[in-house]
């Protein structure tokens, strides 16, 4: 039977210049409606994930995590002590999110070998039974190719049992399975090639193709499983045709296909409501994910809200997809820009169950949304 969840919204915040400035985005997300706020692992962001997490944690009520912890940063034992951490003192509001690794340039510049994807997969999978024994076991020892422990007492207990909420996400059949097996929370996303994000890949089709992989994999388990997918591209506009024709060309799809591709949005706000009605109904996901960078300014904040019904017991106010319907331009690399001037922000949307409205009100500021998979 599956479960059927309240919508979540939540946010990922990157930096701030002070102490004060990171609460008071905090605090403005938690007072908007926002149930979650989430910090990426990246050595060029203005905090780290742990401390900082810690320090919302004590500022609010709002729940906390990781999206996602690099697992090549830290030895496993060390990471699985830090969360079972944020875990006990944010009082069992911790979700932790693992990845293995993806930007090349972190890795030279720290000295910290770039394996191959495959080494980096192997090396996550073992991190990550090794930090779910630490969550459930007194003591771990673990004998792989990549770790041996032993004896390690796991000193720290987490709140929640039998471990806080995992999130593994990516586009490949072999972390999409992973995934399925080990974590709570699944993130679908576009895979990557040599020139970026294969886009054909989160077409229907390939979506389709992932859920199998992970209905597959998860057997009896998946009805409990929470699964999502990235929005990397949104622009709300009055004339959807020559904008996904224009960011398509961008990206080598059709116009078509631009409009019906898994990680973007493009038309108006009524077009965008009904396009996700029927990605509801068809992928059975339920929450957002919303990446806001550190020059996010108070004004950005406040003067342009989304408005999304409940399903379920949530009815929130929000100010994502804040944008003028007048389309302009995309740049489109690894990180994609994207329409009108301003201030510059990042997004990450997870699919959700039901939207009556997605834009109350516009705001003139610039948006960028970037990838993270």
């Amino acid at each position: 039977m599956t479960i059927t969840r309240p919508f979540r919204f939540n946010l990922i915040a990157e930096g701030a210049s002070s102490r004060q400035a990171w609460l008071a985005k905090a605090r403005r997300a938690e007072e908007i409606g926002f149930t979650t706020l989430l910090v990426p692992d990246h050595l060029y962001l203005e905090v780290d994930p742990a401390v900082s997490l810690l320090a919302v944690a004590d500022a609010t009520s709002l729940r906390i995590g990781g999206q996602v912890f690099c697992n090549d940063f830290r030895h496993p034992i060390v990471l699985a002590r830090q969360a079972a951490s944020l875990d006990l003192f944010s009082e069992g509001r911790f979700q932790f999110g693992l990845g293995c690794g993806y930007f090349a340039e972190e890795y030279q510049q720290a000295g910290i070998p770039y394996d191959s994807v495959g080494v980096r997969v192997s090396r996550f999978e073992e991190a990550l039974q090794i930090i779910k024994a630490y969550f459930h076991e007194e003591q771990v020892t673990f004998s792989g190719q990549h770790y041996q422990i032993k004896e390690v007492k796991t000193a720290i207990k987490t709140i929640q049992k039998p471990h806080p909420p995992i999130y593994v996400g990516g586009g490949g059949k072999r972390i999409l399975s992973i995934a399925a097996r080990e974590a709570d929370i699944v993130g679908l996303a576009a895979r990557n090639n040599a020139r970026g994000l294969d886009w054909a890949s989160a077409l229907p089709a390939a979506n389709q193709e992932k859920i199998e992989w992970i209905s597959q994999a998860a057997g009896d388990r998946f009805p409990q499983l929470e699964l999502s997918a990235t929005i990397f591209i949104a622009a709300v506009t009055d004339h959807p045709q020559p904008a996904a024709q224009q960011i398509g060309g961008r990206l080598g799809l059709t116009a078509e296909q631009t409009i019906g591709c898994f990680h973007i949005l493009v038309g108006t706000v009524e077009q965008i409501v009904e396009l996700w009605r029927l990605l509801s109904r068809a992928w059975l996901v339920n929450s957002i994910f919303d990446n806001v960078q550190s020059q996010i300014s108070e004004h950005a904040f406040s003067c342009g809200r989304t408005r999304v019904q409940k399903f379920g017991f949530v009815h929130v106010l929000h100010w994502l997809l804040t944008i003028s319907t007048t389309y302009r331009y995309f740049k489109v690399g690894w990180r994609c820009a994207a329409v009108e001037n301003g201030i510059s922000c990042r997004i990450w949307w997870r699919f959700i169950w039901k939207i009556d409205e997605i834009v109350e009100d516009c705001c003139p500021e610039k948006i960028r949304a970037a990838t993270y998979f």
